[in-house]
């Protein structure tokens, strides 16, 4: 695989699509610590047994075994990217709602 910006393009839309799919960090526990090849193609298939997840063609045909360490960076950072932006969303929502709950509650006393 070569990284360009059509490559990098693929990857970050896989990695979005993945985001989307996972539960947890945890579900990518496997792919971020697949030291070879065999365990890369392992992850991406539990990936795709256990999520409505689908990676693109055209990126499936660029991973090879020289490749794979490339990938797997990228589509991690990408996705984990992601992930942290929901958690990080899904947080202040919960704080913006509690912080109105007080407010509200506060203001019912005077």
């Amino acid at each position: 695989m070569i990284l360009n910006s059509e490559s990098v393009e693929l990857i970050r839309a896989n990695a979005h699509r993945l985001a989307q799919a996972i539960r947890s960090k945890d579900d990518l526990v496997d792919l971020a610590t697949a030291s070879s090849f065999e365990q890369v193609f392992s992850a991406i298939e539990t990936i795709l047994t256990n999520t409505e997840m689908y990676f693109d063609d055209n990126l499936l045909i660029q991973l090879d075994v020289q490749t794979w360490q490339s990938f797997k960076a990228v589509l991690l950072v990408y996705t984990l990217n992601v992930v942290n932006r929901q958690i990080n969303i899904a947080r202040e929502n919960d704080f913006n709602q509690q912080v109105g709950r007080d407010f509200g509650a506060s203001s019912t006393n005077l």
